[in-house]
């Protein structure tokens, strides 16, 4: 599985569109991890930079007054949990790659109505990443 980032998925910050394009690297190096340790390591990276960029795009859009805050911070904090889920099972010897924790799958996100319309958030959508 490999998942393409492509200039259309720009929002226009420069910053965030950065971040989103470091999330498609980091998802895509754990999808290619074929080791325990290596998998592990790049779950553990991904939950890092995605925590971090959580705290950047919300500071952000909270300074633009986004509609529908919230609800997208409360989304934030499913993904987290979830990736910390994640990265806690294959930790403990569950394989990564037996599909049981396929990203996005695992996660079961879907964008937000707003970014439906938008084109944004990235790490809110699936199948149509996906190659």
């Amino acid at each position: 599985m490999k998942i393409e980032w492509k200039d259309s998925y720009r929002i226009g910050d420069e910053a965030i569109d950065r971040q989103h394009q470091e999330l498609f690297t980091l998802a895509n190096a754990m999808f290619a991890a074929t080791e325990k340790a290596e998998l592990l390591l790049c779950a553990i990276q991904l939950f890092k930079h995605v925590r971090e960029h959580f705290a950047d795009e919300e500071a952000l859009m909270k300074m633009v007054g986004f509609p529908g805050y919230q609800a997208h911070v409360e989304s934030h904090n499913l993904i987290l949990k979830k990736l910390g889920e994640v990265s806690h099972s294959i930790g403990n010897g569950c394989d990564g790659h037996g599909g049981y924790y396929r990203i996005p799958d695992r996660l079961g996100l879907e964008p937000h109505p707003q970014c439906r319309r938008t084109g944004c958030c990235l790490h809110h959508r699936s199948k149509p990443l996906l190659n």
